[in-house]
């Protein structure tokens, strides 16, 4: 959680990347409310109750009951997830 900032003017977010230092991205506020990411960030702070800055950021929620689950999302599951986004609207 330390990675996500926010800002006055949306967020900031610390990206990793690869052999080089991190790389700090400005996400600003979107002009749509159901597409923006800081409030989708805020909101999933909120229901996940993250509080903790050396905790998972994101957590799975139980698909039932969505209850947060204790571990964070698996590697696999976030390259499905980055697989699906790349094939565009379906």
């Amino acid at each position: 959680m330390r990675d996500f900032v926010v800002t006055e003017h949306g967020m900031e977010v610390d990206v990793p990347v690869p052999k080089i230092k991190l790389r700090k991205v400005k996400v600003p506020f979107g002009s749509r409310p159901s597409s923006c990411p800081v409030r989708a960030w805020r909101v999933r702070k909120a229901s996940a109750a993250l509080a903790d800055p050396d905790d998972f950021a994101y957590k799975p929620l139980h698909n039932r009951w969505h209850t947060v689950m204790p571990d964070g999302i698996a590697p696999e599951t976030i390259g499905n997830v980055i697989t699906r986004l790349g094939k565009g609207p379906s």
